[in-house]
């Protein structure tokens, strides 16, 4: 087996299905992984699959932005001519979420300040 470890960014929200006749839950989702910088920059994208229980649990927090670093297994498949990357991923872990809207912002304190007023009442 070969073990692929790749960091990147989900490139649209992650989708949940469950296999016919099994009921094992499939998680997929799509990673975009940059490399190299300024004028050499280049971007490739890798189809991931997370199966079983974990599928479930990460269902809800896989979502577009969201940076994560995955340890897998590649399969390469060939249709049409073309080259497809899939990763089987057995292990994730988050390095930031999405900048979507945040369940605690309404606990969060207003930063914004207004200009003071001056209207001759303080003695300095």
């Amino acid at each position: 087996m070969q073990r692929f470890i790749f960091e990147g960014r989900l490139t649209k929200d992650s989708e949940l299905k469950y296999l016919p006749n099994s009921n094992n839950a499939v998680l997929s989702f799509d990673i975009a992984v940059n490399e190299g910088y300024g004028d050499y920059k280049k971007t490739d994208f890798f189809n991931c699959a997370v199966f079983g229980k974990r599928a479930e649990s990460l269902s809800s927090y896989l979502i577009k932005g969201t940076q994560v670093i995955c340890v897998g297994e590649v399969h390469i498949n060939k249709k049409d001519g073309k080259q497809y990357v899939s990763v089987k991923v057995n292990d994730i872990q988050m390095l930031s979420k999405a900048k979507k809207d945040d369940p605690f912002d309404m606990y969060k304190e207003d930063k914004t300040f207004e200009e003071p007023v001056d209207d001759g009442s303080l003695p300095f």
